[in-house]
């Protein structure tokens, strides 16, 4: 039985990221998002960012009949999954609260879950 509360879109898009852990630094990173939808995405990359933490993302998405558009999202980290033998690479499952689309002309849609 499939729980998604929406259409998720197989993508293979370039995403940065960051958060800030218990002490308050802040982490960089960057990786692949898997998938994404209007509530959340998953993302594959090297770090492990603990599940309930707040990370904000810059997505960039690019295709023969669009310009280059700009996502930026932030969410919470709901799940990991190691993705290779080695556990060298991590999925993050994320669940999104804010999601902006931005193209050329600086038209935003806004999420807001």
């Amino acid at each position: 039985m499939d729980r998604r509360r929406s259409y998720r879109y197989d993508v293979a898009a370039q995403v940065k990221f960051n958060w800030k852990d218990a002490e308050g630094v802040c982490h960089r990173d960057e990786g692949l998002v898997h998938d994404i939808s209007q509530s959340g995405m998953f993302v594959l990359t090297n770090s492990h960012p603990p599940i309930g933490t707040t990370v904000r993302f810059q997505i960039f998405l690019q295709s023969a009949a669009a310009a280059r558009v700009r996502v930026e999202a932030q969410g919470q980290i709901i799940r990991l999954e190691r993705s290779d033998p080695s556990h060298a690479r991590c999925g993050l499952a994320v669940a999104t609260n804010v999601m902006k689309v931005f193209d050329r002309t600086l038209y935003v849609v806004e999420n807001d879950n």
